[in-house]
């Protein structure tokens, strides 16, 4: 039995790094706008190794101190096209110089559709506010939806007043690195104890704020405290003295199930990279914080103990933890 329950957890972990794999097929029948962007999108992983050119020798106006690089994949009518390096890396593309917002507004949304398509309409979009009294006129972040999720938003759509001027242009931007991959949390999730996941659906709000102590209890943890570390708060509650591996996963699936059933569709969560002494990891986000650099996290980790418990002197077993934790950001 112990063996089975070992086989069937690391083949979860294979089917979730697969889910994680950020590279976008290519429909059967692809347009020259597909085509290219994603060519694009799927090197965005390799930091634009295919993509970035020779330094630019142009005079950049509105990315000033910013270091910008030919681009050798061209998208269909953008009027230009760089890879900028600032504190992020980047693919640029400049599309159209509009006399009126609502021309621009028109190109925007044509666009949009366009980005669908390349992405098999599997899009999350999300529009973010703007300055009315700036040059940013309209924001858009498209993520590409993959089975029960999507991975962090990689392609970003702007429509902005150029300075010095009365015009509008519209920049579609593709974002380097391998995107997070976030679940999201179905609804009538199935739920193991009604006590935790009520404890924390009406805690919640207690668990996260900057208060000392132990705000509430979570029944079967322990509640060890605050810390601060870095610029983060750390309250930490602990379940231990687990000395059988199955079991362990067994708890450890449960309580993963009353969260997600606790939290909510508002919510979605990844699995994050582990080593010694952690076994699994998992964080929890408000959907709508994703991208939010003082967003309050709540952590799942499975922890094997650095110490062994003995039977015998031939005989003795691995002892593990399991953390809930809610992280926030030390807000002056």
């Amino acid at each position: 039995m112990k063996k089975i329950v070992i086989i069937l957890h690391l083949l979860f972990l294979f089917v979730a790094g697969y889910a994680q794999d950020f590279y976008i097929e290519y429909p059967k029948k692809a347009d020259d706008f597909t085509d290219n962007f994603l060519r694009v999108v799927n090197d965005a992983p390799h930091r634009f190794l295919h993509v970035k050119g020779k330094p630019s020798n142009k005079a950049d106006s509105i990315h000033k101190g910013s270091s910008t690089f030919e681009a050798k994949v061209k998208l269909p009518n953008a009027l230009s096209s760089r890879v900028v390096v600032d504190s992020t890396l980047y693919v640029e593309y400049f599309y159209g110089d509009f006399n009126t917002v609502d021309d621009a507004e028109a190109s925007f949304l044509s666009l949009s559709d366009k980005i669908a398509k390349a992405f098999s309409k599997r899009i999350f979009t999300k529009y973010y506010p703007t300055d009315s009294g700036g040059s940013l006129i309209r924001n858009a972040k498209i993520a590409y939806c993959k089975n029960r999720g999507f991975f962090h938003f990689n392609v970003g759509l702007q429509i902005i007043q150029l300075p010095l001027s009365e015009k509008y242009r519209i920049l579609l931007q593709i974002y380097s690195g391998k995107p997070q991959f976030y679940y999201r949390v179905m609804r009538n999730e199935p739920v193991a104890s009604f006590i935790l996941v009520n404890n924390l659906k009406n805690n919640l709000a207690s668990l996260q704020n900057n208060s000392f102590g132990c705000p509430t209890e979570i029944v079967p943890f322990d509640c060890i405290g605050k810390k601060l570390s870095n610029d983060s708060i750390f309250l930490t509650y602990k379940k231990d003295g687990f000395l059988d591996f199955p079991n362990v996963m067994s708890e450890f699936d449960v309580y993963m199930t009353n969260i997600r059933a606790s939290l909510g569709t508002e919510y979605v969560y990844s699995y994050l990279p582990v080593k010694t002494p952690f076994v699994k990891k998992i964080a929890f986000v408000n959907i709508n914080d994703i991208e939010n650099p003082n967003r309050k996290t709540i952590l799942l980790q499975l922890v094997e103990h650095p110490k062994t418990i003995h039977l015998t002197a031939q005989n003795y077993k691995k002892e593990f933890a399991i953390e809930l934790i809610f992280v926030q950001k030390d807000l002056p």
